[in-house]
């Protein structure tokens, strides 16, 4: 029931909203230092946003329904500062470069904070939208899509005329039954892809030309899980929601990397009741021979 988009990141550094859980539901959260520590803004809406992004101007947060409406805070979410603005959003909406721009996924753009929006021909497109995201470059643009012929394929499309014509750049060995989801990092050309079924981060700084995988993550049991790259060069953020005994046990996690997500600090700014096990540790070597001695810590 929920999107990739329960975590987006706000105009300055350090500043984020996310959907987690309350005492007895959800909220949206809002923070200025990486999720360290976020102020609960508003905990009825949260049940009925499935998605959340902030734009470029302060305060300004917009969040999209089940049944695609649009809404917007011009008060950073607060609670009875919500208006409906729109319909036939897409879930996966996403932020744009500029203030008053957002993305309705691939299909079209507005540029006066969501109340119209301009259409996209989207010539080159086929199969099935799977991700997208904007490059901080104007007009730039990407498009994960599947297609029912090749179930074992996950073809990466590119645009540079803000998505009125695509071409095939990339094809990743994915079934496409694997969530796998795009995010822009902060420099022009810069894009992560994490493949949630896997659990892995891939990085590309050059317009998804060339791909390096990151890292392997261990991510379980976990409610809801999300990210978003933040405003620092190779900042990356997860959100990690994990609820359970029917609200009995409910925390947020915030994982904060800025090393590309080699290595992460985990803030805690929700807990309630038992916390999951978790591993978090750090060897000091990744890969050796086996007769070798390896030091763990935490």
């Amino acid at each position: 029931s929920f999107s990739d988009y329960l975590i987006t990141r706000g105009p300055g550094v350090g500043e984020i909203y996310f959907i987690g859980p309350t005492h007895s539901g959800m909220g949206i959260y809002y923070s200025t230092n990486f999720g360290e520590t976020a102020i609960c803004m508003d905990s009825i809406i949260a049940n009925e946003a499935i998605s959340i992004v902030a734009d470029k101007t302060p305060g300004v947060l917009y969040y999209v329904t089940s049944q695609e409406k649009l809404f917007v805070s011009y008060n950073y979410g607060y609670q009875s500062s919500w208006q409906l603005i729109n319909s036939g959003i897409y879930v996966d909406f996403m932020a744009g470069r500029n203030e008053g721009e957002i993305f309705n996924v691939i299909a079209s753009h507005s540029i006066d904070y969501g109340f119209n929006f301009i259409p996209h021909a989207i010539n080159g497109f086929f199969g099935s939208l799977k991700s997208s995201e904007i490059d901080n470059c104007n007009n730039l643009g990407y498009a994960l899509v599947t297609h029912y012929s090749y179930p074992d394929s996950l073809y990466l499309l590119f645009t540079n005329d803000n998505f009125e014509n695509l071409t095939t750049r990339k094809v990743f060995s994915f079934m496409n039954g694997e969530t796998v989801f795009l995010r822009r990092g902060n420099l022009n050309g810069e894009v992560y892809l994490f493949n949630n079924s896997r659990n892995t981060l891939c990085y590309s700084s050059n317009y998804a030309n060339d791909w390096s995988l990151v890292e392997n993550f261990n991510f379980i049991n976990y409610y809801s899980l999300s990210t978003v790259a933040g405003r620092q060069n190779g900042e990356i953020l997860f959100l990690f929601n994990y609820v359970n005994m029917a609200w009995q046990n409910a925390h947020t996690y915030i994982l904060h990397s800025t090393d590309f997500g080699v290595t992460f600090e985990v803030f805690h700014p929700f807990s309630k009741g038992e916390e999951p096990l978790l591993a978090n540790f750090s060897a000091t070597e990744k890969e050796l021979p086996i007769t070798s001695s390896v030091d763990f810590s935490n």
